[in-house]
């Protein structure tokens, strides 16, 4: 500062103060040697000397609002940051930064900062664009970290509810089938949601199929994992017989391991088949008689043998003395007809 000449005086001194303030803002921390000199109109100076000790201020992190999404489905975000420190290329100092995120389910990764320079009164201020996918439901913590080049670090979290997303089922297109007839039908399903072993989650399906008649019947399924962008897709193949003719609509019905369930029907029209005559025997049945005659002893029996099994039996034992023409009859027996037949 400048200060005013003093008045003569009589001893022909007179001493004076003077008097001056000033503000200066650091850019970054570390210890500053501050000088003063003091110059009087006639050359004369003094200097005086001192050291300012700044301290480090960590960043100031925002990592916004709490966030809601499906499993499956990326979610993106923008994460901000303040930090009082600034490049102050004259002391040849800059304040640089690193960041990085923990998405609450086992993984975390470093993240590509945007720095926009401040100054003195002015903080400088980063952002970080991410994205990420959860693999199922749940409420996760995202913590997000952003450290200064003096080891100063901090730090902000939000929560992610990730709702469940059920399966989508896909039954295909109607089919016609005979009755008596195998039909064999494949059913696919896809669920955006996937195994994911660093948070420890999985995704398992149980499924059913209701034929258009009688209580549904539990369906074996091959699942094939997914991933981040790539769905679960998953294969029921079965085989059924329909017993009779008519439209029958199938529902199929997946569910995974949080309840969700998703259904899909097609119709299969069952057509009837006229009787087939696969064979033609034509038997008569006669009563057959034994007669026995003479004047000795007899012992006579008389089989009807049919297909190896004995199907009637007539026996007479006569005896000397015995009334003549003595008889027994097979009644009711059956007798097959052999040629050719025509119906």
């Amino acid at each position: 500062g400048v200060g005013p000449d003093p008045p003569n005086s009589p001893d022909g001194t007179y001493p004076f103060s003077a008097s001056d303030s000033s503000t200066f803002t650091y850019g970054d921390d570390g210890t500053y040697t501050v000088s003063l000199r003091v110059t009087d109109d006639d050359g004369g100076f003094v200097t005086y000397a001192t050291t300012v000790q700044v301290s480090n201020v960590p960043p100031s992190v925002d990592a916004g609002a709490d966030a809601a999404t499906d499993e499956g489905a990326p979610l993106g975000f923008a994460f901000t940051f303040t930090d009082p420190g600034f490049d102050q290329p004259a002391a040849g100092t800059v304040e640089d930064f690193t960041a990085s995120v923990g998405w609450g389910d086992g993984t975390g990764e470093p993240l590509a900062v945007s720095e926009v320079p401040g100054g003195p009164g002015v903080p400088t201020w980063g952002s970080m664009g991410a994205s990420h996918v959860y693999a199922d439901n749940g409420v996760y913590t995202i913590t997000v970290t952003v450290c200064d080049d003096d080891g100063g670090c901090g730090s902000d979290a939000l929560a992610v509810t990730v709702a469940n997303v059920a399966p989508t089922v896909d039954a295909g297109p109607d089919r016609a089938v005979d009755e008596a007839s195998a039909l064999a039908v494949r059913f696919a399903f896809t669920d955006p949601g996937f195994d994911f072993p660093p948070a420890g989650t999985v995704e398992d399906f149980t499924a059913g199929v209701d034929w258009g008649y009688g209580p549904p019947e539990a369906a074996p399924l091959i699942e094939v994992p997914g991933s981040p962008g790539v769905p679960t897709y998953g294969v029921i193949s079965m085989t059924h017989v329909y017993g009779d003719n008519g439209a029958f609509v199938v529902v199929v019905t997946v569910c995974d391991d949080d309840g969700g369930c998703g259904s899909d029907t097609m119709t299969v029209t069952v057509g009837n088949v006229d009787p087939a005559i696969l064979d033609v025997q034509a038997y008569v049945l006669a009563n057959i008689t034994l007669r026995v005659a003479g004047e000795k002893w007899h012992d006579v029996r008389m089989d009807l043998i049919w297909n190896g099994g004995v199907t009637g039996v007539a026996r007479i034992v006569r005896y000397p003395g015995s009334p003549d023409r003595q008889s027994a009859t097979i009644e009711g027996g059956r007798l097959q007809l052999l040629g050719d037949f025509q119906i």
